[in-house]
Parts: C-alpha cells; structure tokens; sequence
C-alpha cells in the first residue's frame, strides 16, 4: 500500500513537472533563428503531457485496486476469503506492464529526446549573442528535464518492485498476508 501511495504522489509531482516544462519549452525563442526550437516545440515535446496524464490514470487506477484490496483483507470477512488465483496476478501485472511501464519508458525516452535536442541547440548557437539571453532557461530547463527522468525512473523501479514483491503474496490466503503487513 506504501509503494502505491508513493507511486500516485510522483506520478502527480512528474505531471507538474512535466507540465512547467512544456510552458518553458513554448517560451523559448531565439531572435536570430526562429527554427532553433521547432523540433522541440512541435514534435519531440509534444507528447510529454498525455503521457504523463496516461501514467498518472494508471496509478490512480492501480492505488484504487491496491486499496480496495487492503480494505477488504482488513475486513472481518478477510478470513474466508479463498486463495487470490494466480492468474488475476497476471492480468493485474500484464495491465501494469502495459500501460504504467510502457507510458513511463516512453517519457524517459522522449526526455532524453528533448535534453539532446537543447543541448544541440546550446552547442549549435553557443556563438549568439541572442543565445546568451536565453542560456539560463535553456539550463534551467534541462535541469527541470533531468530531475523528470530521475523520478521518473525511481517510478519505473518501484512498479518493478511492487510487481516482484505481489508475486510472492498471489496464492496465499488473505489472512496470512494481513499478518504479514
């Protein structure tokens, strides 16, 4: 229930995060040449926020299921309750897999797309004078970009280990996994 909970509350964080980055991204504009920044704006950032918003959709999904569980082992009718098939585990982790870890990769993907794309950019038109005005949100920026990533990968790691962790409770009986909380 702990991971869950994590999980829901850095999904929301990354989506603020994701979403001050696109803003930054549209600001950004370079006098001398108005196309510095087109790949970004237009097709390499473009699909960080459904993305997220999808992940996001997941983790609610999951914190509900996860919760609707723990509420139900810590009921009274948690000792007649019958084995949890394994293959409902599978489903469980094939939906988790599906949506939770390919949205994430997908975003750490398209991340590091974007981080190439300003340092490109910074490499590019580092002898602009209009670069300079501008080289402190372009760091900024990849910072913001770079700390996305890192979250988003401690998610990815905390799904996996969710995952590995629910494959040794499948088929127990609910009352011993209560004890064991």
């Amino acid at each position: 229930m702990f991971g869950e909970t994590l999980s829901v509350l850095l999904s929301f964080t990354t989506l603020g995060m994701i979403i001050a980055a696109k803003v930054d991204i549209n600001s950004l504009d370079l006098d001398s040449s108005p196309r510095a920044f087109y790949d970004l704006k237009h097709s390499n950032s473009s699909p960080l926020i459904p993305i997220q918003i999808l992940v996001v959709i997941a983790d609610c999904i999951l914190f509900t299921l996860a919760l609707r569980t723990y509420l139900k082992r810590k009921s009274p009718l948690a000792l007649s309750m019958e084995n949890s098939p394994f293959s409902n585990y599978c489903v469980n982790q094939s939906f988790i897999f599906l949506t939770k870890g390919v949205g994430l990769m997908l975003l750490m993907i398209f991340v590091i797309i974007c981080l190439l794309d300003l340092e490109n950019v910074s490499e590019l038109y580092s002898y602009d004078i209009s670069y300079q005005r501008i080289e402190s949100e372009i760091s900024d920026l990849a910072t913001l970009l770079e700390v996305h990533f890192i979250l988003s990968f401690f998610m990815y790691t905390i799904m996996l280990i969710l995952c590995g962790t629910g494959c040794f409770n499948a088929g127990q009986r609910a009352s011993k996994v209560v004890d064991a909380l």
